[in-house]
């Protein structure tokens, strides 16, 4: 997350007469590359686009934060297809959510462990959580239109901004490091079929496992709101082993193990 500039006024009135400097060197310098270039970058980048493709599984533990100081543990197993098993630590016990890449379900022990299925809101977040190869991996393929915005500051880094909309109208914006090429920031509009919040993530301590680059701390916003998301893993495995039964619909009695 970046928090808003703590200058003062004149700190205010030198970026803004910079920015206003550097704003057309920077569209003109965002001729030099297409929306195309920038994401082939982006795909080498992130291990290559033959390496991406042949990923099956990942595995990622660690700690999941609302506040300073204040952490729970969180667990995420991902298998090609949508599938996807979330566990995270709750008061009384382990919250989960499955999905199976088509239909999920959730059980928490705020509601007594009793498991319910997922609506069709919850279940596209869900389904955007499982999909680890991104929208620009064959993005032509899948319906995926990508325009290159032009370049812009993010946390002190030049990015490219990538405004993308998915073949089922879904918007986000990337935002690519122009040196590394690895995305250091996401924004896009989650909802839970009642409202809809517009959340933005940092993506930090990329690493390379297995091949491929993988971001071992994001904290996310939820603008608007005081929501502060901290995720930091400890553990991320690559194309590890992952019983199928785990994206399965359980038995109740399965969530005690």
């Amino acid at each position: 997350m970046t928090l808003p500039g703590r200058g003062g006024a004149m700190a205010a009135c030198v970026l803004t007469l910079a920015l206003a400097i550097a704003l057309p060197v920077q569209a003109a310098a965002a001729k030099s590359e297409s929306a195309e270039q920038v994401v082939a970058m982006n795909l080498a980048a992130r291990g290559g686009l033959a390496r991406l493709k042949r990923v099956q599984t990942e595995r990622l533990i660690g700690t999941l934060s609302f506040a300073p100081g204040d952490s729970t543990p969180f667990r995420v197993e991902l298998a090609r297809g949508g599938k996807i098993r979330e566990e995270i630590g709750v008061p009384g016990g382990t919250l989960f959510e499955i999905g199976d890449g088509q239909a999920g379900w959730v059980v928490s022990p705020r509601d007594s462990g009793m498991m319910h299925d997922l609506g069709a809101a919850e279940l596209r977040n869900l389904a955007a959580s499982a999909d680890f190869d991104g929208p620009l991996v064959d993005a032509a393929t899948r319906g995926n239109r990508i325009e290159l915005i032009g370049r812009e500051p993010v946390s002190g880094r030049d990015t490219w901004h990538l405004h993308i909309t998915q073949r089922d109208s879904t918007v986000r914006d990337d935002y690519i490091d122009c040196q590394t090429h690895l995305e250091v920031k996401w924004a896009g509009t989650v909802g839970d079929g009642k409202s809809s919040y517009r959340v933005e993530s940092f993506f930090s301590d990329i690493r390379s496992v297995n091949g491929v680059m993988i971001a071992h701390h994001i904290e996310s916003n939820t603008l608007g709101t005081p929501v502060h998301q901290v995720l930091s893993f400890s553990s991320v495995e690559v194309d590890v082993p992952i019983d199928p039964v785990r994206f399965s619909r359980p038995a109740s009695s399965a969530f005690a193990r």
